[in-house]
């Protein structure tokens, strides 16, 4: 029997689009209420409850506010990460990345501390220690050198003050469906890793945070292969549509996913059943770090007969098929009766379609 294991980043994707588009006035309903439910507070301390000196703070926002936040924490913290110490023993393991988290969103809260990490200037001119001793009679002593200005929120756009974040906004340009009473009906858009909202979201949330680069809907086959080892950028936008996930067997979203060929990249060429050139959405697909290797030295093998679709089989003759609905295994492995001890294999009837694919990509 086929078994299948849908990832998180799979499921929903139908069902939520669909419920959203059969009620629009429920969904933007629901936007509102939850717009209106946004906070950033310290949450406060149980009765009873021992903190041993640690707080907790909680920021409930808008998707762009949120993944900008992530975004400056995550890249503060490599910085921070970057100007550590070398260790002074094997015990010496340094502090965490959760721990440079924290510390980074301290220096997030006070922009004129984070200058010395961001630009690796820690102490003044002179060479001396360049923070506030402790016998300073001046509370509000501060290092010598130039000093991060303060901006004026009040004549500031906010969009110039939040770090680059790239969104995929996935948008209907089509003709507008009017409704009973002649007024035009509220249309779903797509947020990639968030799910459907409404064009009235788009406006009133994306439109705060966020500057659009409209790029053109084109058909994948279309975009011609290259020769070149390289995979250009218009390709590798073109597979993460068409493949958003890690391809191995049961595979997920990954921090490390990078893109193989399927077939390895020869410098000789390409081969003679397929004269294609080598790099292009028929031979690429993402793979994680671990599983790219287990593809290439671990004695896995697979196939991919058509962009988003692959076949694999594991060292032990187990074949597996990945698409975008998740991974379902084809064969059953049997205990044989035979004397040898071999291992037989049933092979499931696994009916395959070709979808037809619509992507957007930037044109190099």
């Amino acid at each position: 029997m086929a078994r299948v294991r849908e990832t998180n980043c799979q499921s929903g994707l139908v069902e939520g689009g669909h419920g959203t588009a059969a009620a629009p006035e429920v969904a933007k309903e629901k936007e509102r209420r939850a717009a209106e439910a946004t906070f950033a507070r310290a949450l406060k301390r149980r009765a009873g409850e021992e903190t041993s000196g640690i707080a907790t703070f909680m920021i409930r926002g808008p998707v762009p506010v949120i993944d900008a936040l992530d975004h400056a924490v995550t890249t503060l913290a490599h910085r921070l990460h970057d100007h550590l110490p070398e260790p002074t023993g094997p015990d010496d393991t340094g502090p965490t990345m959760d721990q440079l988290r924290v510390q980074a969103v301290a220096l997030l809260a006070a922009p004129h501390l984070a200058e010395p990490h961001v630009c690796g200037s820690g102490g003044d001119a002179d060479g001396g220690d360049a923070t506030a001793g402790a016998g300073d009679d001046s509370a509000d002593a501060r290092p010598d050198g130039p000093q991060v200005p303060v901006p004026d929120l009040g004549s500031t756009d906010l969009r110039d003050l939040l770090p680059a974040v790239s969104l995929v906004v996935h948008v209907y340009a089509g003709p507008r469906e009017v409704s009973a009473e002649g007024e035009e009906v509220d249309r779903i858009a797509r947020v990639a890793g968030h799910g459907p909202v409404s064009e009235t979201w788009l406006r009133e949330v994306l439109g705060r945070y966020a500057r659009f680069d409209v790029r053109p809907v084109l058909d994948p086959e279309g975009l011609a292969p290259v020769e070149a080892y390289e995979v250009p950028a218009r390709h590798r936008r073109a597979v993460q549509l068409l493949a958003p996930t890690d391809t191995f067997p049961f595979g997920s979203t990954g921090p490390t996913v990078q893109l193989d060929h399927v077939v390895p990249w020869d410098p000789h060429g390409p081969p003679h059943s397929d004269p294609r050139p080598q790099t292009g959405v028929h031979n690429l697909t993402p793979l994680s770090t671990l599983h790219h290797r287990l593809k290439t030295h671990g004695r896995w093998q697979s196939a991919m007969p058509w962009p988003g679709v692959h076949l694999w089989r594991d060292p032990h003759g187990q074949v597996y098929l990945r698409d975008t609905s998740g991974t379902r295994q084809v064969t059953n492995q049997e205990a044989a009766a035979s004397d040898a001890g071999e291992t037989r294999h049933t092979v499931i009837t696994v009916d395959l379609y070709e979808p037809t694919f619509r992507l957007e990509y930037e044109a190099a």
